[in-house]
């Protein structure tokens, strides 16, 4: 059972969240693709 809960925990935190937020960056890069000042900062 100790097995399954920490893969459970890696499917769950170290895989999906570091993913998510590149899906979430190329989601933003491909809707601004020439980013004004203000997306740029946000993006440093």
């Amino acid at each position: 059972m100790k097995q399954l809960e920490e893969v459970t925990w890696i499917n769950s935190y170290e895989v999906r969240r570091p993913l998510s937020n590149i899906l979430a960056l190329a989601r933003m890069i491909k809707e601004y693709p020439n980013p004004s000042d203000e997306l740029s900062t946000l993006m440093e």
